[in-house]
């Protein structure tokens, strides 16, 4: 499928291919808004999800695994918080969501 044409060029720059390269990023599970058990979970409660498992990959990388199997993060509340700019009891609800939904 080819793009339209653009009849008038908007008043910003636009992106190019080569622009974005390397830029560190965090991917969202779609899931998190497909499936009806977490359909229903606050916005700040899937963004924190995606942050949280952002860090798991990053342990794993590293290798914190135990002989099961299991994966750990370091990653305490109050620098969730920080990281998506919302209130330390943002994060509180957010876990709650997380537990009740049986992500965490």
């Amino acid at each position: 499928m080819k793009a339209v044409p653009m009849t008038k060029k908007p008043s910003f720059p636009l992106m190019k291919q080569g622009d974005i390269q390397n830029i560190y990023h965090l991917q969202m599970p779609r899931w998190l808004f497909t499936d009806p058990r977490y359909m229903g979970l606050a916005l700040e409660t899937k963004v924190a999800y995606t942050f949280l498992l952002n860090r798991f990959q990053l342990s794993r990388l590293n290798g914190w695994v135990n002989e099961d199997g299991a994966v750990f993060i370091i990653y305490t509340r109050r620098s969730l918080a920080e990281e998506m700019q919302v209130s330390y009891r943002k994060i509180i609800e957010a876990m709650k969501e997380l537990s009740a939904a049986g992500l965490i």
